[in-house]
């Protein structure tokens, strides 16, 4: 039955055993399992940790979206009646502007938002804009 129940965790969290106890620890102010993991784990714990903030911030309708080619943008949410993307990842590169771009063109979306852990940029093409930001200025910023 624990088995069975981990892999259930699993399946909804989307998260291993490892990476739920890292993320929960990250969320509870334990760093230094956040500081020792890659940047693509990194990355996965910073998106659990704003899962946690939207829900924290009362969005109960929290979806991934999956463009046409069949790449995942982290979070579609609805605020105050408009759609928003949200991408989150360690270390901004070009494949998640790219993917960021894809799904708003699918969507009609003007803007989309990345956050990392750092870097902070606007990136235009054509008439649509990416903000990304650093997760703590995201986070000072949310309401």
């Amino acid at each position: 039955k624990k088995n069975e129940m981990l892999k259930k965790v699993e399946e909804i969290t989307q998260l291993s055993y490892d990476q739920f106890l890292r993320s929960v620890l990250l969320a509870q102010g334990e760093f230094s399992a956040f500081l020792a993991s890659d940047n693509a784990e990194k990355g996965k714990l910073l998106e659990n940790y704003v899962f946690c903030e939207l829900l924290k911030k009362g969005f109960d309708k929290v979806f991934y979206y999956k463009t046409k080619n069949n790449e995942e943008i982290d979070f579609i949410v609805k605020r105050l009646n408009k759609l928003e993307l949200i991408e989150v990842t360690y270390e901004l590169d070009q494949e998640h502007v790219n993917k960021v771009f894809k799904a708003m063109e699918e969507l009609s979306l003007k803007e989309g938002l990345i956050i990392t852990w750092d870097d902070e940029d606007l990136i235009e093409e054509r008439d649509r804009r990416i903000k990304v930001v650093p997760l703590w200025k995201w986070l000072l910023s949310f309401h």
